[in-house]
């Protein structure tokens, strides 16, 4: 399955909200065109993330609050 040059790894809906996550490496990096994507979709309303395996938990507290209702969206767009 292949889809569009710059589109986040994870497309998912929770509760109603758009959620994209760009999965890296450890030490890998976003292309520019990922980082365009990811502002794109927050400036959309959409909630948007590049996670690296040390921001797994942060990553797994967006959904766990997206799941209980409790979720605030921040200007952090990395999660390490």
């Amino acid at each position: 399955m292949y889809s569009t040059s710059g589109t986040p790894d994870l497309l998912v809906c929770i509760k109603g909200h758009f959620l994209a996550i760009e999965v890296k490496a450890q030490n890998g990096n976003p292309s520019a065109l990922q980082i365009e994507h990811i502002k794109q979709i927050r400036k959309a309303g959409g909630i948007a993330y590049i996670a690296y395996p040390s921001g797994w938990d942060k990553l797994k507290d967006v959904i766990d609050g997206l799941l209980e209702d409790r979720f605030n969206l921040d200007d952090e767009v990395e999660l390490k």
